[in-house]
């Protein structure tokens, strides 16, 4: 994108007169069922029709009946971004959320700012961009978004692509990715869990923490467990501090000093002797004493 879709909307708002509502219908081409509005158009509810390649796949249902219950009292304050297509339609682009609090709130339409067809990753684009600027959303869906999203542009794209298209630096990007390392039981548990408003979260820090013990699977499920554990105020920070001890203790357990002594009479029966050890320890033969 040449610009950021957020600045833009952004600017809007900041440019905008005094909100002024113009009742009457246009009655051209696809906007004959909105009415203008100082800044977007009131577009009936029926005519939106969410994206099915939004990158964002669960809404947790507590949250959403918080904010129907606020935009029954206050009405919708952000316009919700869709697209217009050529049977009347509107795509959802952007706000999702918005909109499905919308529906639960019993509202038959909604503002919306209306763009012009636009190809698929660009939109894709501009729903990733939200999504990250969103501290709510769990890591895991975010890394396979970016992943998603580079398979929209095609199959020869390189990294750089998505990262200009996001406005996410190389670094950031490669944090979200290697969080697809952990392993794959874990990454469904957070995904669950972002979704109940009752459980404790793991956060993007708390997931990094994980991935220090990916080679250590059972102080790596003792980590999980006690970030998961209800009442659980481990912050990030904490949890990465946790995740070095563990995995500098099994690394001390695991590595242990050996004295070995050699009785020898020259240097070529030293090396000898250095030769068949080394022989021993890597397995190739079979020990005297085993034999």
């Amino acid at each position: 994108m040449s610009k950021s879709f957020l600045a833009q909307i952004e600017r809007s708002f900041l440019e905008r007169p005094e909100p002024k509502q113009v009742e009457a219908n246009v009655e051209y081409n696809h906007y004959k069922e909105t009415k203008r509005l100082a800044n977007a158009r009131m577009v009936r509810i029926e005519l939106i029709c969410p994206d099915p390649n939004q990158p964002r796949k669960e809404f947790k249902e507590e949250a959403l009946a918080e904010l129907a219950e606020s935009i029954s009292r206050h009405g919708l304050l952000q316009p919700i971004a869709v697209e217009s297509m050529d049977d009347g339609r509107f795509t959802l682009i952007v706000g999702e959320r918005r909109y499905r609090a919308c529906k639960i709130a019993g509202l038959t339409e909604i503002p919306c700012i209306v763009l012009s067809p636009e190809n698929s990753k660009d939109r894709f684009a501009k729903q990733l961009v939200e999504n990250f600027v969103r501290e709510d959303l769990n890591p895991i869906e975010k890394a396979y978004a970016l992943l998603e999203y580079k398979d929209v542009l095609n199959e020869n794209s390189k990294w750089e692509e998505v990262e200009k298209s996001i406005g996410i630096s190389d670094t950031r990007r490669k944090q979200f990715i290697r969080l697809l390392n952990l392993p794959e039981e874990m990454q469904n548990q957070i995904v669950l869990r972002s979704r109940m408003a009752d459980a404790t979260q793991i956060t993007e820090g708390h997931a990094r923490a994980l991935l220090l013990l990916n080679n250590h699977p059972d102080e790596q499920r003792m980590l999980f467990n006690e970030l998961t554990a209800p009442g659980n105020k481990i912050s990030s920070s904490e949890a990465m501090h946790l995740a070095r001890s563990l995995r500098d203790q099994k690394n001390e357990t695991l590595i242990k000093t050996r004295k070995i002594v050699f009785k020898y009479t020259s240097d070529e029966d030293l090396l000898k002797q250095l030769r068949k050890k080394v022989q021993e320890l890597e397995g190739n033969i079979v020990p005297p004493e085993e034999m």
